[in-house]
Parts: structure tokens; C-alpha cells; sequence
């Protein structure tokens, strides 16, 4: 059976994934069936800046970097950030401690914040939000009173900001 394999030969082209030729005939089907998915979910239809917009959110500016290091580093198609800080698009910085200073739901908004913040580095390093395909893993760091215990609550702020603008894949 003859295929028409030339669509298929442009994406391992865009995207630099050779096939192996030490595969059988089976793993290699398996290998373009697997690619075809994954070109169907990156011509999903998300729209994540006009999602950010429906849901009242403002992205911030991009902050510059206050040391020696980079806000984002792609190596291949994977772009990790460094860490974030909470400051509302024109607002001031959130400062403070929670169980101090803060309660933990102001500690929510602040991760919210970051969360924004995130998003706005990455429209910076990839233009556009949509070739965003999934966010592999999210670190948070609470600043709080000893004995607190409830820092999970305070980081879901940015990931539940985070699940509501950019589409979850399982």
C-alpha cells in the first residue's frame, strides 16, 4: 500500500524528529501515529490570550531580570522560567508574610499575581500563547510564619489561575 507520506515528512522536518531505522516496521507506525495526534493538538482551537481576557485578567509587564540570570531559557521545545514575584499589572509589589502580614486567601491572590506574571514571560519568549501546549510542573515558594501550614492553599491561587487559561491535557 502506497502512502502519501509528504505531510508527514514536513512535520518531522518542523519539528527535527527522525524516525529510527533500528525500528520495526510496527514501532514506526506506531511513531507516525503517535506524531499525527500530536499534530492534531497543536492545531487545537484555545485562544489563550482571548481566554485571559474573558476571565478579567490583565498580564503584566514583562519585569527585567534584578540579577545575573535569565526570566526564561527554551531549551528545544520545553521553556522553563525562572521564579516570578507577585505585582499586579500597574500595581505595586505584594509584600509580606503570611500569617503576619497576609492571610492566606491575600497569599492566594498573590500566587494568582505570579501566575499572570508567568503567562506574560511567556508571551515574551514564544509571541504567542497558543503554542503553549501544556505546563509540565509549577514550584511555589511561601513566604510565612512558622507553623503555617497551609502553603498547598496559597500556590493553588497560581494553579488554578493557570487550569483556567490554559487547557489541561491528561
Amino acid at each position: 500500500m502506497k502512502r502519501n507520506t509528504e505531510a508527514f515528512d514536513r512535520f518531522l522536518n518542523a519539528y527535527q524528529v527522525p524516525l529510527c531505522p533500528l525500528f520495526s516496521r510496527t514501532m514506526n507506525s506506531l511513531l507516525r501515529l503517535t506524531k499525527s495526534r500530536f499534530v492534531m493538538s497543536a492545531v487545537r482551537n484555545v485562544h489563550i490570550e482571548r481566554k485571559i481576557e474573558e476571565l478579567g485578567y490583565t498580564l503584566p509587564a514583562v519585569a527585567e531580570p534584578k540579577g545575573n540570570y535569565r526570566t526564561s531559557v527554551r531549551s528545544g521545545n520545553t521553556i522553563y522560567l525562572a521564579g516570578h514575584l507577585p505585582q499586579p499589572a500597574g500595581g505595586d509589589l505584594i509584600l509580606g508574610k503570611i500569617g503576619k502580614d497576609l492571610t492566606p486567601e491575600q497569599g492566594y491572590d498573590a500566587a494568582h499575581y505570579v501566575a499572570l506574571s508567568l503567562m506574560a514571560t511567556l508571551k515574551q519568549e514564544v509571541g504567542d500563547l497558543d503554542k503553549i501546549k501544556r505546563i509540565v510542573k509549577l514550584v511555589g515558594f511561601v513566604n510565612c510564619v512558622e507553623g503555617f501550614t497551609q502553603q498547598p492553599a496559597v500556590i493553588n491561587g497560581a494553579s488554578d489561575t493557570i487550569e483556567a487559561i490554559v487547557e489541561v491535557e491528561d
